[in-house]
């Protein structure tokens, strides 16, 4: 014995030798290169790579690695183990060859798929090549083989189909002797009942039936046989073949069997050879093969006019025995009732036995086995038919048509002959061939095939002796035909014809016919003959001829045409067709032609004329005729019928249809009956127009007139090319015609160049340039004419596209003209341009010279984006003024691009030529550009009109048409009329130091209004490259003055400019000093009679240059309704000073500003109601000068008027006033008056008043809030008023103290104006304010400011709005403002602080320290940033009263979106204690930064802050924002998990609650949770106790929707309130009124818990949180509503006992409970296991857990597969025909059904090769996909397919393209197919099965126990028990085989013994015997 060796794939042992042969002769060693490593020897190891199996080794990439094993002898292969990248590394087997290159054009034997290598071994003839080939990607660990070498091969294949037809074995020719290797195949036909059975073999095979294994004696040794199906068979299924080879060269064997449930009494076989010898016997003295056979016979069935001789005899050397042999008449099952021969006990004789017909020869053995046997030798002799002539006919009696049919029929005759058929009926399937010159079955002498009763009108001659041979199909269905032959008299022919006597039909082209062969179409004159030829390879040699005439010899005639192609010609008749093929050269695959007849026609060329259908009157019509009529005109045809008398038939119209065209349903325009055909009157189509008139079978009519007349008709072509050649006419040598209107668009965007090669035309030729597609022609676009004298000019140079336009006239015709056109540079239109095309992607060729052209007359803009070209070597050229007609002229060229350039913009004058020239070597990125057109003109004078209307635009790139206006003045433009673009157009008006269009109109509100510009300025229009013709209408005036007018009528707005906005554009409007003649007069004018109030809030004013009024009582400004002159007021007068005027009132601005669109200043109004007497200015300054006082002495203060100053900084103010009058003033009768109080509310006397104030100046002092009035006479004099005022604070100095507002509670004063009011502590140490009332409106503030005694934003630290902070105390540093702002709505307000002041206490942030319960909290970022030796920083203590036990819940906030970066600019932190009791105590502390919108909660005091930091350099991002916060005090949330307990509020039975707070428990069960209020006192205020069920424990905030019940005093005790836990206890107290509180209990109960999984697949997991246990007393559901089949997995198990059960249900109803019979799985802690668990959907996983132990739980995984159906209709999607199926997705289905299906597909729309649709046979509920189970895949050719069951239906789609999908249908075939179940089952347990089938039931079993099987009954009775059976395997299981007449019960009763697994699998055939 020989220890295997072993090859591994390394190249590492070459010799130098084998280097210098590689390098000579490249490919024989290396492996590099494919060479081959010979295995020597007979066992051995292949395995790749070298050190497979070590850790990390994977094999190498991009090799190629060959073995050989070289023979001849056997080779199996198995592989241990294969792990490759597929399909891009590919291990592939070679049968036959060690050659490589031979390998390299062969298919391999095996390629080797990685999934299944293991699972068989393969079997080859050596020599076999192993070739692996690796790619240059991943690489995986390799494959391991092992191989010997054999003598002997056996191969052996199983059918298991209905039915089969295949190659079983073909070795290929070997060029090695192979010999010494013997095959033995075996096919088994595994499949019960009837086996109809075809053989076609070249060595001796023995035919077994009912079995599968060759442990019998055959039932037929038949030998080799020349051709398929000349050896058939009827056995009992199964049936074996085995066949037997010593020679392998050449060999085929061909098998095809169907199986059916017919009967069958006997095996027989049907010879269907005309001599031969059957043996059933050995001739050596062996066991005799016939012993165990009790019947059998042999048919032979050659014709049934045979004569058969039979020689019988038996075997040499048999013993006696009493054997019968019997001859009868006829073919199984029908046979003589009595034997022609009979004999029993045949020994050592001869007999010969002659008999007539069919014959049949039966044996019947006798049981003993002894040596003897049969043999008969049989011939055929057919009867000939001898006489000139006769007849034959078929069938003559009754026959056999339920076998295959192959009869022949002899006419010996050495003659001519003639052959007519009388009738014949050959369907379905039946063939009758016709040979000549011979008596035997010659291909070669084949020529005629006759299928269908076209050929009963056709005469047939031949040269005899002739064959005639019938072939049909044994289905059951009759056949027959009756024909006479006589001798032909029409003279010789060298040829066998067909003489056709019939209308149409088709006729067989015979692929191996040697000789010509001709079809005579005998038709009538006045008749033509349409062919329909098929395709013939030239190569072939085969050719059709056509002649004129009846030929029927070749010698003297000369063809019309040879035809080697498919073609449709149509001749005149009579026509003969001669097919003439090589016999050296012939096609496999038989053709045919087609022939129809037609009436003979000349096209109709007239302009006019008519068609009479019959053509001569009183003639009648063919009802099989088709006639056809062309009207051969490309005008416009108008067809008008006239009389119609055509009974059934119809006449169609065809346009378009040119003569050689067939009838094109497309063309097909109307379809005239006798009904129709004059009804409409005249029918209009385009020529050529096809007349086409199918006469009706049962009633032809008389025919019909018709007629028609030509008209002027457009004939347009498209040319899409570079270059070409236009003709007219298409069609050579004829003249084009009249009234036509011929057009072409050379469809090109370039310069077209057009030159004529021919013309000789009648009339004009018109050339158009820059046109569309449409091919209509627009005089716009007209270019020039051409005539015949005018084209022998020069070529013609256009602008594409360009459109050619051919009319003629309607008498005179000629040749026509041939022109060639081609395309010069490209034509840009678009308004962009890239090269390449792809730019981006790709880089621009080398030695490119391109040129484009923009051909408008207009100035060109271009911006490149980014050009990038080699430097200096590739440029771009830019041309101006450079006419498309021209070549780059250098002297043109402004500017040349070279190297990189980015957003570049250049002007020229077009016609602009862009060039782009690049070099031999270096490429870059190219460029990309954009491009506008402009057309400018200027407008002048004072005013105008303008009018403009523009030609269409046909141009895609935008155009700009710009009016300009060149004047520094004001402009007003109004639009009358606008044509433009409704969607794309724009009109815009420019300023023209804007960078944006200060104005943008549309066409739908152009007209809508005057608009104002400032000039210098333009107006444009912006196209967008419509083709359309546009039109402006406007006109314009040219002013000094430009007055804007805004109307306002709200009750509160905003004038001007606000915020920011005012900042940025200041610096940039400096006052006119460049000659402007006019002056911006805007106007505010808000339209009330009640009062208004004005505020100033940003301002921007420039002396001499802005005028800014307030006017009052008016519309329209005037001098004497001016009340406030502000320009030369001071910016702090100005913005802290509210206007109170009586309506209506305008705020006007005059200004001549370089940029006057600007507004300087920004101010707010609102309308009040209340009852204004005069003219109001509210002052808010500490100090300031106000009056009617001018510089110029002028009074500004209009006689007869009345106004007031009310000073109004604080309740508490001191003012000192100082009242004067104007210098140089004149005398005059004014008086001023001084009142305390605010206007309208004024002290009854004045504390101070006087008239005719003159040259003096008085100083007053008053406390509390000052009014001056000034009442003007009606003296025009000249005089003025001043008023000089200043305010001292009250400013609060001492250690402590109080603030009160108002001072007075019976002052109601102040809240009638809009407060703004101010209190100052003085300090330099820290201040603590305790505020103890605060009662303010919505909207009013209490603002806290430090280390400040002014409105300083940036010191600001609180703001205080609610009652929340009444109880709250404050701490900040240094001087501490106070401030109030609210509204003067006359509603009253209070607050009453208490300070007290520490010099000695040094703070470093501001604190407040928050007492109540609730609240919510803002930050102020805006911190001063120029200080930086601190922090800026708040601090809010949240520390509610420490008697009672709490945690604070905040919850953070924003405004407005902030992104927190790593190093933070600004930020809240949280720390858990007071922080400004640690900060006194100098005591550490850590806080922890928080982010925004987040729950933050902790046990105790809580500090807040937020900070900034100094250090960042983005402090910026903090500085606009305003976080909040809100934050709740609450008890300590307490947690209970016990089956039952109690909770008791306040826990100390002695105390009360506390008010203001929130107390929580949480019951965190899922159960049900049953609660009892067992005491409650909690008053009767708002005091509540709510309970929420279903919560989510500490982080879940109470939600409304989860709230079930609340309870009150009233209530609480009065019911036991039942909830889903977790449940949450909430117990929320007020301000007022306490109790001694509540108690309560609760239980738990058990609760199902039900959800819904509606993913496709997902996990299961019990408890859903991690390291938690699951529920007691909980009924878990979880319910998958899917039918499709669901697949679960326990990822993990972790259940405590066993009466924590988890159950699996299939086929379930959510809405019911589930039942028993539907549980399919039971798992617990101790019984459960990793497998696949498979449910049918609906399913229903159910785990429930008792009251004792939980666990961790478990967790499964599940998906959704395939969907359970039933035999039917199924589509995908379900919405299929509307919708469209899913990309990447597999669907599936699977039907159950064990039985023979059939699957059709009856719509299909996928995408094809891509998406797959496969159907897996016998593929298990639990079974995936599997190739070799694939028994059908779906192609747009094979839709339909037998499969059997259980299938599985997989539909796989891609990622891209989408379609309908398809529809099934499936149907139950009556065949059966093995069903079969494997279980393992329960101990000591009865189990039974029933197999309710009628007929034969084949049982085959595998099992542990004793089964008792019983036969026809459903009940276990003892009379029907067949058999018992013992212990049997799994391994035999297959050896013990049950046959029992059904229905049939299966009892099997299990022992108590480990692991017993039963397997049954039955087959069940039709009722019958058994």
């Amino acid at each position: 014995h020989r220890s295997p060796k072993k090859f591994l794939c390394s190249n590492q042992q070459m010799d130098l030798l084998q280097l210098l042969l590689t390098a000579f002769l490249g490919s024989l060693l290396a492996f590099e290169t494919g060479s081959a490593v010979a295995v020597p020897a007979d066992t051995g190891t292949i395995q790749c790579p070298e050190n497979f199996g070590q850790p990390g080794a994977v094999y190498e990439n991009s090799k190629v690695y060959n073995w050989t094993i070289r023979g001849p002898k056997a080779v199996a292969i198995r592989f241990h183990f294969a792990e490759l990248e597929t399909p891009y590394d590919r291990l592939e087997i070679f049968e036959g060859t060690d050659d490589l290159e031979v390998s390299y054009r062969r298919n391999p034997k095996f390629r080797i798929n990685p999934n299944n290598a293991t699972s068989q071994a393969l079997v080859l003839i050596a020599p076999v090549l192993i070739r692996f080939k690796t790619d240059s990607s991943v690489a995986k660990r390799g494959f391991n083989l092992t191989y010997t070498l054999e003598e002997s091969l056996v191969r052996f294949r199983t059918f298991t189909e209905p039915s089969d037809d295949a190659i079983c074995s073909e070795l290929e020719v070997s060029d090695r002797d192979t010999s010494n290797v013997s095959i033995e195949y075996r096919w088994l036909i595994d499949r019960p009942g009837r086996i109809d059975l075809k053989l076609s073999f070249s060595d001796l095979a023995r035919i077994y039936q009912m079995t599968t294994t060759p442990d019998k004696e055959p039932v037929f040794i038949d030998g080799p046989k020349e051709r398929e199906g000349t050896s058939r068979f009827r056995l009992f299924g199964p049936v074996l073949v085995q066949v037997k080879k010593t020679q392998t060269r050449g060999r085929v064997f061909r098998l095809s069997y169907r199986s059916s449930d017919g009967d069958l009494e006997m095996p027989t076989e049907i010879i269907k050879n005309e001599e031969g010898k059957r043996i059933c016997y050995q001739s050596k003295g062996a066991d005799i093969a016939v012993s165990n056979v009790t019947t059998r016979a042999w048919s032979i069935a050659v014709n049934p006019q045979q004569i058969v001789e039979l020689e019988l005899f038996d075997a040499e050397g048999s013993q006696p025995h009493t054997d019968t042999i019997g001859v009868y008449n006829g073919v199984r099952p029908v046979l003589s009732e009595s034997p022609i021969f009979s004999q029993t006990g045949l020994l050592g004789e001869r007999k010969t036995v002659r008999a007539n017909g069919f014959v049949t020869v039966v044996l019947t053995t006798e049981a003993r086995r002894s040596r003897r046997g049969l043999g008969l030798s049989y011939t055929v002799y057919s009867t000939p038919q001898a006489e000139p002539s006769g007849q034959i006919g078929f069938p003559k009696g009754s026959a056999e048509f339920n076998s295959d049919i192959d009869y022949r029929w002899f006419i010996s005759r050495d003659i001519r002959l003639s052959i007519r058929f009388a009738s014949i009926s050959l369907r379905p399937n039946g063939k009758l061939y016709i040979y000549e010159n011979t008596t035997s079955e010659d291909e070669a002498a084949l020529r005629f095939l006759v299928t269908n009763a076209s050929s009963r009108e056709s005469e047939f001659r031949l040269s005899g002796p002739v064959m005639i041979r019938l072939v049909a199909s044994g289905d059951g269905q009759s056949r027959d035909f009756r024909l006479s032959y006589a001798a032909d008299q029409s003279g010789n022919t060298d040829m066998a014809v067909e003489l056709i006597d019939g209308y149409r039909g088709s006729r067989a082209l015979i692929p191996e016919n040697g000789s010509p062969t001709a079809w005579v179409i005998a038709a009538k004159p006045g008749r033509s003959v349409l062919l329909y030829l098929p395709e013939l390879p030239v190569e072939s040699g085969i050719a059709i001829s056509l002649y004129e005439g009846a030929v029927t010899s070749l010698s003297n005639s000369e063809p019309l045409q040879r035809i080697p192609y498919a073609s449709i010609v149509r001749y005149n008749g009579p026509l003969t067709v001669v097919y003439r093929p090589r016999a050296s050269s012939f096609i496999r695959s038989q053709r045919e032609f087609k022939f129809q007849l037609m009436n003979a026609q000349e096209p109709l060329v007239k302009d006019s004329g008519s068609i009479r259908c019959p053509q001569v009157s009183g003639e009648t019509l063919e009802s099989e005729m088709e006639y056809r009529w062309t009207i051969n005109r490309l005008n416009l045809v108008v067809i008008e019928v006239s009389t119609v008398d055509i009974g059934s038939g119809v006449i169609e119209l065809y346009e378009e249809a040119y003569l050689t065209d067939e009838p094109q349903q497309a063309k097909l325009k109307f379809v005239l009956t006798q009904s129709n055909a004059t009804a409409r009157g005249a029918y209009r189509l385009p020529g050529p127009v096809m007349v086409r008139f199918v006469p009706g079978k049962d009633f032809v009519g008389q025919g019909f007139n018709l007629s028609y007349t030509t008209k002027e008709r457009t004939l347009h072509r498209i040319f899409n090319y570079d270059s070409g050649n236009i003709f007219c006419p298409e069609t050579a040598l004829v003249n084009y015609e009249k009234f036509m209107d011929y057009r072409w668009t050379i469809n090109r965007k370039s310069i077209i160049v057009i030159r004529f090669d021919f013309i000789d035309i009648q009339d004009t030729i018109e050339f158009y340039e820059k046109v569309d597609e449409s091919g209509e022609p627009d005089r716009r676009r007209w270019k020039l004419n051409v005539t015949q004298e005018a084209a022998e000019a020069s070529n013609i140079t256009l602008v594409g596209p360009v459109l050619i336009r051919f009319r003629t006239n309607s008498q005179v015709t000629a040749p026509g003209f041939q022109l060639y056109y081609q395309a010069g540079s490209k034509i840009l239109d678009s308004g962009n341009l890239s090269y390449p095309e792809n730019y981006g992607y790709s880089k621009y060729d080398n030695n490119v010279d391109y040129e484009w052209s923009i051909y408008e007359q207009k100035t060109v803009v271009l911006t490149f984006i980014r050009y990038d070209t080699e430097s200096n070597y590739d440029w771009i050229g830019l041309y101006e003024n450079s006419p498309v007609h021209e070549k780059p002229d250098e002297n043109k060229r402004k500017y040349r691009l070279t190297g990189s350039g980015y957003g570049e913009t250049y002007t020229l004058k077009g016609p602009v030529l862009i060039r782009f020239k690049t070099d031999g070597s270096g490429n870059r990125d190219g460029f990309r550009m954009t491009y506008y057109l402009e057309e400018t003109s200027s407008l002048s004078g004072d005013s105008g009109e303008v009018r403009w209307v523009n030609p269409p635009s046909f141009t895609k790139a935008q155009v700009n048409y710009i009016w300009k206006i060149d004047r520094k003045a004001a402009v007003a433009v109004k639009f009358s009329g606008v044509e433009i673009s409704d969607c794309c157009d724009k009109i815009q008006l420019w300023r023209k130091d804007s960078s944006a269009a200060n104005i943008t109109l549309t066409k739908g509100n152009a007209t809508s209004s005057t608009y104002r510009l400032i000039g210098p300025g333009m107006i444009k229009l912006v196209t967008a490259g419509r083709p359309m013709q546009r039109a402006l209408n406007f006109s314009y005036e040219i002013g000094d003055q430009f007055v804007i007018s805004s109307v306002l009528t709200q009750t509160q707005g905003e004038i001007g400019v606000q915020s920011s906005n005012l900042r940025n554009a200041i610096g940039l409007d400096v006052c006119d000093t460049d000659g402007y003649d006019m002056e911006i007069d805007r106007r505010w004018v808000v339209d009330t009679t009640a009062a208004v109030s004005i505020r100033f809030v940003q301002a921007q004013l420039l002396s001499g240059c802005d005028k800014l009024e307030l006017h009052e009582r008016t519309k329209i400004p005037t001098p004497r309704s001016r009340v406030f002159s502000l320009t030369d007021a001071p910016l702090s007068d100005l913005m802290s000073t509210e206007f109170k005027l009586r309506g209506p009132a305008v705020v006007r601005l005059q200004s001549r500003r370089m940029r006057p669109t600007i507004v300087p200043f920004g101010a707010t109004f609102s309308v009040n109601r209340q009852n204004l007497s005069m003219t109001t200015a509210l002052l808010r300054n500490l100090d300031g000068l106000q009056g009617c006082l001018m510089p110029d002495g002028r009074s500004s203060c209009g006689p007869s008027s009345a106004r007031a100053w009310s000073i109004a900084v604080s309740p508490q103010q001191t003012v000192e006033l100082q009242l004067f009058d104007a210098e140089g003033g004149q005398p005059h009768g004014d008086t001023v008056s001084v009142y305390t109080g605010v206007e309208p509310r004024l002290s009854e006397s004045p504390i101070f008043s006087q008239t005719g104030l003159l040259g003096e100046r008085k100083t007053l002092r008053a406390s509390g809030f000052v009014t001056v009035v000034l009442r003007t006479d009606a003296n025009e004099a000249k005089r003025g008023f001043g008023l000089q005022y200043s305010v001292k604070n009250v400013l609060l100095s001492g250690r402590s103290g109080e603030i009160r507002f108002p001072q007075n509670s019976s002052d109601s004063s102040a809240f009638d104006l809009d407060m703004d009011y101010s209190w100052i502590i003085q300090s330099s140490g820290s201040v603590r304010i305790n505020v103890r009332s605060l009662n303010l409106q919505d909207g009013d503030k209490l603002h806290l400011y430090e280390n400040t005694t002014s409105k300083d934003e940036l010191k600001r630290r609180f703001v205080l709005a609610d009652a929340s902070a009444s109880e709250s105390e404050f701490w900040l540093r240094g001087s501490v403002l106070i401030r109030i702002t609210a509204a003067g709505d006359g509603s009253p307000r209070s607050f009453r602080l208490a300070y007290q002041s520490d010099p000695d206490l040094k703070l470093e942030n501001a604190v407040e320290v928050v007492k109540s319960s609730r609240g919510t909290r803002w930050s102020f970022p805006k911190f001063d940033t120029t200080d930086r030796t601190e922090r800026a920083k708040i601090v809010w203590v949240i520390a509610p009263k420490p008697s009672h036990e709490f945690t604070v819940h905040i919850l953070f906030k924003e405004e407005e979106f902030f992104e927190f970066y790593d190093s933070y600019t600004c930020g809240w932190f949280v720390y858990a204690g007071n922080w400004l009791t640690q900060r006194l105590s100098n005591d550490s502390f850590e806080a922890q930064f928080s982010g925004l919108t987040q729950h933050v909660s902790k046990s105790g005091p809580v500090s807040v802050y937020w900070e900034q930091i100094e250090e960042s350099s983005i402090i910026d991002r903090c500085t606009d924002l305003v976080f909040q916060f809100d934050y709740q005090i609450r008890n300590v949330h307490r947690y209970l998990s016990e089956d039952s307990g109690s909770l008791r509020c306040p826990e100390e039975s002695s105390s009360t609650y506390a008010n203001e707070m929130e107390y929580r428990w949480t019951i965190n069960r899922r159960n049900f949770v049953l609660i009892t209020v067992t005491s409650a006192d909690i008053g009767y205020g708002n005091d509540i106790i709510q309970l929420y069920e279903m919560t989510d424990g500490e982080t879940d905030e109470p939600e409304e929707s989860k709230l079930r019940f609340t309870l009150t005093q009233a209530n609480a005790t009065s019911a036991t309130y039942k909830l889903i836990g977790p449940v949450l206890i909430r117990f929320s107290t007020d301000e007022s009124l306490v109790g001694k509180g509540f108690s309560l209990s609760y239980t738990v109960e058990e609760r199902t818990l039900s959800r819904n999984l509606l993913n496709d697949s997902g996990s299961i997991r019990c408890p859903n949180e991690e390291y938690e246990a699951y529920e007691h007393q909980m009924d878990y559901r979880w319910y998958i509503p899917s039918s499709r089949v669901v697949f679960l997995t326990v990822r993990s198990m972790g259940i405590q006992d066993a009466n924590d059960v988890l159950e699996f249900y299939e086929k379930t109803d959510s809405s019911a409970e589930p039942q028993p019979e539907n549980r399919k799985y039971t798992l617990t802690g101790d019984s459960w296991s990793s497998i696949k668990y498979v449910l049918v959907g609906p399913a229903l996983i159910r785990f429930k857990t008792d009251h004792q132990n939980a666990s961790r739980g478990f967790i499964i995984d599940y998906y959704l597969d395939r969907y359970v159906v039933d035999s039917g209709k199924l589509q995908c999607p379900e919405n299929f025909g509307s919708g469209y199926y899913l990309n990447n997705k597999t669907y599936a289905w699977w039907i159950g059904d064990l039985s023979l299906l059939e699957m059709k597909v009856d719509s299909y729309d996928v995408e094809t090769g891509i998406d797959k649709i496969s159907f897996y046979e016998k593929t298990q509920l639990f079974e995936d996909a599997q190739d070799s189970k694939k028994g059908f895949t779906v192609t747009s050719d094979n839709k339909t397919a037998h499969v059997v069951g259980p299938v599985l239906i997989q539909f796989v789609t891609d990622i891209s393209i989408i379609g309908r999908a398809s529809t099934y249908l499936t149907r139950l075939l009556t065949a059966e197919l093995p069903a079969e179940e494997e279980m393992k089952y329960d101990l000591e347990t009865d189990y039974r099965w029933l197999i309710d089938r009628q007929g034969w039931v084949s049982l085959k079993l595998s099992h542990a126990d004793i089964v008792r099987l019983y036969e026809m009954t459903a009940d276990p009775s003892e009379d029907r028990l067949a058999f018992v059976s013992e212990h049997r395997s799994m391994t035999n299981a297959t050896s013990v085989e049950f046959r029992l007449r059904g229905p049939v019960l299966v009892r099997v009763t299990t022992k108590r013994v480990s692991g017993n697994i039963f397997k049954l699998s039955y087959q069940s055939g039709s009722e019958g015997k058994i």
